[in-house]
């Protein structure tokens, strides 16, 4: 009986989850282990049900159990590494999106958390790497293409930037930065006019965008 209880606030902890109800979700997760303490769920959606509240020790703590009891719970390493990235450890982030993609080598999110993660170490070769498998698997990820570009462009590699910022752009992009990072290459490669569109398109979005301001400023004056 106690089992079935157990069940029962798991599921409408998730039900409390999914209407942003954060702290009855809390309430029923923390039921649901007293009632069962080795469900290794429950501890992973109370921990992110932590990690939601910026809570980071006890979300922490929360995935930890969870793969204790699982070792092989994907979800559990991947919202692990979340919460370290968060918490702006970008070494302990890494190693859990290698711990989830041990266990799921396909595991999109992982490969970008990690990719992006990388790149901020400025490993850029590693977080290419991670964005291009993302792109072999989905060839139509705007946002590994967008973060693909970023890296090329903060390697300086205009022309790749470029190729990849417009893929993302052609699969329907908005985001501002996407035009304003192309247009800065397309600047740095000396095409005056494409530039000047696309950072006029960036304007257009964000008229406050200063590094659109500036490149543009820039464009106008050579």
């Amino acid at each position: 009986m106690e089992e079935m209880n157990a069940i029962a606030y798991f599921n409408r902890g998730i039900d409390y989850a999914g209407e942003g109800d954060i702290e009855r979700a809390i309430a029923d997760f923390s039921e649901s282990i007293r009632l069962d303490s080795n469900d290794a769920d429950s501890y992973c959606m109370r921990g992110e049900m932590y990690r939601g509240k910026e809570d980071f020790a006890r979300a922490i703590e929360d995935f930890k159990k969870s793969i204790q009891l699982d070792p092989n719970k994907a979800l559990a390493h991947f919202l692990l590494g979340m919460a370290y990235d968060q918490q702006g450890d970008k070494e302990s982030s890494i190693s859990e999106m290698n711990c989830t993609l041990a266990v799921d080598p396909n595991h999109i999110d992982a490969l970008k958390y990690r990719g992006l993660a990388y790149g901020k170490k400025m490993q850029y070769d590693s977080a290419i790497a991670d964005f291009s498998r993302i792109i072999k698997l989905d060839s139509n990820n705007v946002d590994a293409y967008s973060a693909r570009g970023y890296t090329y462009f903060r390697m300086k590699q205009w022309e790749k930037a470029i190729a990849d910022y417009s893929k993302a752009i052609a699969l329907g992009s908005d985001e501002v930065n996407d035009y304003y990072f192309r247009g800065d290459a397309y600047r740095n490669t000396g095409q005056k006019e494409l530039a000047r569109a696309d950072l006029e398109k960036a304007l257009q979005m964000n008229p406050a965008h200063k590094g659109a301001q500036a490149s543009l400023k820039a464009v106008m004056s050579s």
